[in-house]
């Protein structure tokens, strides 16, 4: 078996014509691919001459390399509910197509962000995410129960504005629920902006106030560049995050 990041955009020639051009002692290609080009990559390969056994050797949700930008180049984040109904779906179309699927990272890893590829809640007790739920209906566990949801989340101006100068003073007020009617608490984290990929955590706290309904944020307490982290837990297991990029 070999793995490959991908096998290209061409339909006739790509990786895995190479492979099986130049080691056809390889019998199981395993390939690397997220978000958006999941769907495809089966087809891609398939097209590209591969007629062997197939593994999606690692995946996920959107990665932070295909995410659209600020005008200040940061990646954006999606929320954990866009992210879980995507590998939903993704993992849907995948069915029947290939022999195994790895999912990344299965724990809490920072890359770009600290929730971006983690399937395990930071700051917690290795809760779940919601996308570790897709896991369990996918692969025919136990569903956990049903994550906490944002239901609505904006600021004062009611625009979800996202710029501010530092003398401002943003409010931010907030709508969560819980599928179960189980108690929620909300955790507010407010984190230094990645300028690189990977590293260990950098957090600055700047929050005035905070409650389950709204926080009230300090921008002059920040470096220009900052992330809103909302979590809503459960009594016992963290299981949602959605984020806001702010700039001064």
């Amino acid at each position: 078996m070999t793995v490959v990041a991908d096998v290209g955009k061409d339909m006739k020639s790509g990786k895995a014509t190479e492979i099986k051009k130049y080691a056809p002692s390889i019998q199981i290609l395993g390939v690397n691919s997220y978000g958006p080009g999941l769907p495809t990559v089966v087809k891609r390969a398939r097209s590209q001459g591969w007629t062997g056994p197939l593994v999606i050797a690692e995946t996920g949700p959107l990665g932070h390399w295909q995410a659209q930008i600020t005008n200040w180049k940061a990646s954006i984040e999606p929320s954990s509910d866009k992210k879980a109904t995507d590998l939903d779906g993704y993992m849907t179309q995948l069915k029947g197509k290939v022999q195994g699927t790895i999912i990344f990272y299965w724990g809490t890893k920072i890359e770009a962000t600290p929730t971006w590829h983690s399937f395990l809640l930071p700051f917690s007790n290795n809760e779940y995410e919601r996308t570790a739920e897709v896991l369990a209906k996918q692969w025919g566990g136990r569903l956990p129960n049903g994550a906490p949801r944002i239901g609505s989340f904006s600021f004062q101006d009611g625009k979800n504005k996202n710029r501010w100068n530092k003398d401002e003073v943003p409010t931010a007020t907030l709508a969560v629920s819980d599928p179960n009617n189980d108690s929620i608490k909300v955790r507010w984290s407010v984190l230094k902006e990645r300028t690189d990929a990977a590293g260990d955590d950098v957090t600055s706290t700047a929050l005035k106030s905070s409650n389950n309904t709204g926080a009230i944020l300090n921008l002059g307490a920040l470096p220009s560049g900052a992330i809103v982290f909302i979590w809503p837990l459960w009594i016992i297991r963290v299981l949602l995050q959605q984020q806001i990029c702010l700039f001064m």
